[in-house]
């Protein structure tokens, strides 16, 4: 606190010289003025930490230049000084916002230390005010957040109620779509039942459009391609296409293997000579996945008590 800004107003120049004196070894910067109306018009043109000022003064007392510091810059600590006989006028001064006031004569030590005390009590008082202004803020803002959510309660509750009509509606309309498919299914595998003469000559039409129409463009789409992986996947989509048309692939679809199409794409893939890491990079999964899919794919095939390679057996099988 030492070096702030101290204004000390009395009428009579040698107690303001001493008062001048004493504050300015303790540090602080002194502005002395000779009666209130020097004061005031000081006053009028800077702003000071603290001021200092005699009660009892001619022509303008103490009281006035109290007034007249609030008015101005009321974070201004300002010490009233007053004789033994004014210490009714110095608790009425105190009841004007001063911040202090001591009898006069006062010792230099007690006048400094009173000082500091002061500038302490002014900046806790600061403080407290800031912090009730935030409190103040952050309580608004509670409120607001309070009724946003209640808001948005109420909204949710709204689009559950609404929802929840929306679905049980749905469930009324899925449960006639299930009957209708179940009409539907019946007279689907009547169509099948007609369709079985049939299937031969479908898959010739299957293998025929294959070597036609979907070959041709892989072909192309690999010979335009730059990218490697995009040429690696095209390559095994290639053979499994191959695969699908050849008599391998007919005899591991057959009941009597009874692959599953996720075990038929493995076995085609391990037939081409690929890792199991490298089939679990192209299927997109984990190492043991495809183990439990080569696991069961030897069972079906009746190698599991077999120290014969998988793949060798699948190759025979062409």
């Amino acid at each position: 606190m030492e070096g702030c800004q101290v204004l000390i107003v009395d009428d009579e120049p040698l107690i303001l010289t001493g008062l001048r004196l004493n504050l300015e070894e303790e540090g602080f910067l002194v502005t002395p003025a000779i009666g209130g109306e020097k004061a005031i018009s000081v006053l009028k043109t800077r702003v000071f930490d603290v001021v200092i000022t005699d009660l009892m003064m001619d022509s303008v007392d103490g009281i006035e230049v109290l007034r007249t510091v609030k008015e101005k810059n009321p974070e201004t600590v300002v010490i009233i000084l007053t004789g033994y006989g004014n210490l009714s006028s110095a608790i009425n001064a105190l009841r004007l916002e001063a911040d202090d006031y001591l009898l006069k004569p006062c010792d230099p030590k007690k006048l400094a230390f009173r000082i500091r005390k002061c500038l302490e009590n002014m900046k806790i008082r600061k403080n407290n005010t800031s912090l009730q202004f935030q409190l103040i803020n952050r309580n608004r803002e509670l409120e607001q957040a309070e009724k946003e959510l209640i808001r948005a309660r109420d909204e949710l509750e709204e689009k559950v109620e609404r929802r929840t009509g929306e679905l049980l509606l749905a469930k009324e309309e899925l449960e006639k779509k299930t009957l209708n498919l179940e009409k539907m299914n019946t007279a689907l595998q009547v169509l099948l039942d007609k369709r079985e003469g049939d299937r031969e000559t479908l898959e010739e039409n299957i293998v025929l459009n294959v070597k036609k129409l979907i070959l041709p463009i892989m072909e192309k789409l690999k010979i335009n391609s730059n990218d490697e992986l995009s040429i690696h996947l095209l390559d095994v989509l290639e053979s499994n296409l191959h695969n699908i048309v050849s008599p391998f692939s007919s005899r591991l679809t057959s009941k009597s293997l009874n692959l599953t199409p996720a075990e038929l794409d493995i076995a085609n893939l391990i037939r081409e000579g690929k890792t199991s890491k490298e089939i679990a990079s192209i299927k997109n999964l984990s190492n043991r996945t495809i183990d439990t899919h080569r696991d069961n794919i030897r069972k079906k095939m009746g190698l599991q008590n077999s120290k014969q390679n998988l793949r060798t057996y699948l190759l025979s099988l062409k």
